[in-house]
């Protein structure tokens, strides 16, 4: 500009007006930054007119291909392995090069199976398929190391032999896996390293996947073994040794044999050690594992069927639908049995590899068919709550697999308890709402057996009880009432004292009435071990107990509703007859009166007086808390007699 105005500039990056200090922030972590560049004075309008302006840090490339491809200003010294947009930063200016010249990075080709592949504990030359590997200079030399995924680091030798090959050398027993590798293989990368010998500098050159693995941690029979190598670019092959015992190895350890294997046609026949389950519904769908060595190396290798003699010269041959993702090469094939006939089957597996000759073996191993029956259901009903315990009740019902079973109620899950041969036991789920007609099933694989019909009802409710007390002797009926009380087939009260838990027996009389028996309160266990033959100390008889009634899934009784609770009052104590009734006459019509305490404890209808065994029919309106008074039978005979008490289940 020909005026005193200062020119400025002003760089413009992402639509915002970058500091100096922030250009230079930038710059250190972006190698490559692209600006407009706009002029302008400090009394003028930016002009209209702009420039795009491209910065390049070629330095912070740090990869070959990376730095070349960035632009058209940075190169790659070969040897020195740094990029740079000045060749004279390169010892050797003739090693600078750009995009602009065919094949400037050196390649590791990556093989079509993904990785290079090394045997462990075995001397090898690991040859790498390269492309652009420049020769060794003075001072500089190649080299290969084994990066494992915990970072430890195994130096390796290397030898330059062209552009296009390069070998890594490993010694006998080098080369190792993890210490927590056990399935005989593991991933590692191998980096190719470039050297300068005067300051022990290094760089990494390129870096591509290896697979280390060891044959006999892959290989327990020949057929694993084999199968071990393919898709791999393993070598393994089966050794039958002359005096140890067969191994899977490679042919550098092998080298007192008798036969060597490798290839999985000509591999022994195999040998079946089991078979899971035995048995399965007629209609299949039977999911059976075969276990054994030597049964083949890929799935397609492998053909299942059961084979069932109808007379000497006739047979009847189902097959097996081999599951191909379950295949554990040489020892496991897992196969879905088809419709059958009912009996027993032999279990036949053919071998072929390829187009090779099939090699049949029929096995030892018998897999029956049977056909499973539903005979009855029981309960058919239960509370909408769930919880109830269903039994279906038949024949050949633990056939297949543990789990093979289903049980539904409508579309509903019943969950599985028990299967014996003849009843499954499960428990019914909760559900929505009370409703009825669903039907039953149970599902045995391909075996769908439709059975009764189930009936979901509304949840028993509880209104009150009577008595609202219990005794320590236990034996007191007590009587719930309320509705849906007789959905339940076996409820039971359950009752806690003193961090004691008891159990009552309960009989539903109708759908609004439900008995129970209140258990015998526990003694009381002394220090010495000894039982004390009383109930619990009356301490522990205030007030209202804890207790409830198993209703399935359904809630019991609350005992926080007053109308249901229930307290423990103490036992009746009967002392002896009235003394002025110890003697009377059989005609005079004089009645019994026996004395006693806390008589009022349980009702009227607890109670009965025998003389002898003759009941005395007791005056309910003349029994109170301290005596009871009753009228022997006119049968009874003058003469001393005996006269019991009896109070529900005991008797004084």
């Amino acid at each position: 500009t020909k005026t005193s105005q200062s020119l400025w500039i002003i760089i413009i990056q992402w639509n915002f007006n970058l500091t100096k200090e922030v250009f230079d922030l930038s710059f250190r972590f972006y190698a490559d930054l692209n600006f407009r560049l706009q002029l302008g004075t400090s009394t003028t309008e930016i002009f209209p007119t702009s420039s795009m302006l491209a910065l390049h840090n070629c330095s912070l490339h740090t990869d070959c291909l990376k730095c070349v491809e960035a632009s058209e200003v940075c190169g790659w010294c070969v040897h020195d392995r740094i990029c740079t947009g000045n060749p004279t930063s390169c010892r050797h200016e003739e090693d600078w090069r750009t995009i602009d010249e065919d094949g400037v990075c050196p390649v590791v080709n990556t093989p079509d199976r993904g990785s290079y592949t090394l045997p462990v504990s075995v001397r090898r030359e690991l040859i790498l398929s390269t492309f652009n590997i420049p020769p060794e200079i003075p001072g500089y030399e190649y080299g290969c190391q084994i990066r494992y995924g915990n970072g430890s680091v195994l130096g390796l030798e290397a030898q330059y032999y062209n552009h296009t090959e390069f070998r890594c050398l490993t010694t006998e027993d080098q080369v190792h896996m993890s210490a927590d590798v056990t399935n005989g293989s593991e991933t590692t990368q191998l980096e190719i390293l470039w050297l300068r010998s005067s300051d022990k500098f290094s760089v990494i050159l390129h870096t591509i996947r290896l697979t280390l693995y060891d044959c006999e941690l892959m290989g327990s029979d020949c057929s694993s073994c084999l199968s071990t190598n393919i898709g791999t670019g393993f070598d393994c092959l089966w050794c039958d040794k002359l005096d140890t015992a067969d191994i899977c190895t490679v042919l550098d350890h092998c080298k007192t044999h008798s036969t060597l294997f490798n290839d999985i046609i000509d591999c022994p026949l195999p040998t079946i050690t089991g078979i899971s389950p035995v048995s399965g519904p007629t209609v299949g769908g039977t999911r059976l594992t075969v276990t054994g060595t030597n049964i083949g190396a890929v799935a397609g290798d492998v053909t299942v069927e059961l084979v069932k003699m109808m007379n000497q010269v006739t047979e009847e041959r189902t097959p097996c639908l081999v599951d191909t993702n379950r295949y554990i090469p040489g020892s496991q094939i897992v196969c879905t049995t088809s419709e059958a006939s009912e009996g027993d089957h032999l279990v036949s597996v053919t071998i072929r590899r390829g187009t090779g000759t099939a090699r049949p073996l029929a096995l030892p191993h018998t897999f029956t068919f049977a056909h499973p029956i539903i005979n009855s259901v029981e309960p058919q009903q239960g509370p909408k709550a769930g919880g109830t315990y269903v039994l279906f009740q038949g024949s050949n019902l633990d056939i297949s697999s543990p789990g093979a079973a289903k049980v539904f109620i409508g579309d509903v899950p019943c969950d599985i308890q028990e299967v014996t041969p003849t009843v499954i036991s499960c428990v019914s789920r909760a559900v929505a709402a009370a409703s009825s007609q669903h039907r039953t099933r149970v599902v045995i694989d391909n075996a769908d057996m439709p059975s009764e019909l189930y009936n979901y009802t509304e949840n028993p409710v509880f209104t009150r009880v009577e008595p609202q007390n219990i005794i320590p002797a236990g034996g007191v009926t007590l009587t719930f009432r309320g509705r849906y009380l007789n959905i339940v087939l076996l409820p039971e009260l359950i009752i806690t004292v003193d961090n004691y838990t008891l159990f009552g027996t309960c009989t539903p009389r109708s759908s609004t009435i439900l008995k129970c028996t209140a258990p015998k309160l526990p003694v009381v266990l002394l220090s010495s071990g000894t039982i004390e033959r009383r109930a619990v100390p009356r301490s522990s008889l205030t007030g209202i107990i804890n207790y409830t009634i198993t209703m399935d899934g359904a809630e019991g009784p609350r005992s926080d509703q007053v109308d249901l609770q229930i307290v423990v009052k103490p036992n009746p104590v009967f002392y002896a007859l009235h003394m002025n009734d110890r003697d009377y006459t059989l005609d005079s019509g004089r009645s019994i009166r026996i004395l006693g305490s806390n008589i009022e404890s349980v009702l009227p209808s607890e109670l009965s007086v025998l003389v002898d065994d003759a009941v005395c029919t007791l005056v309910s309106d003349d029994i109170t808390d301290t005596q009871v008074r009753c009228f022997p039978p006119d049968t009874v005979l003058p003469g001393d007699r005996l006269v019991k008490v009896r109070l529900v289940q005991w008797q004084y």
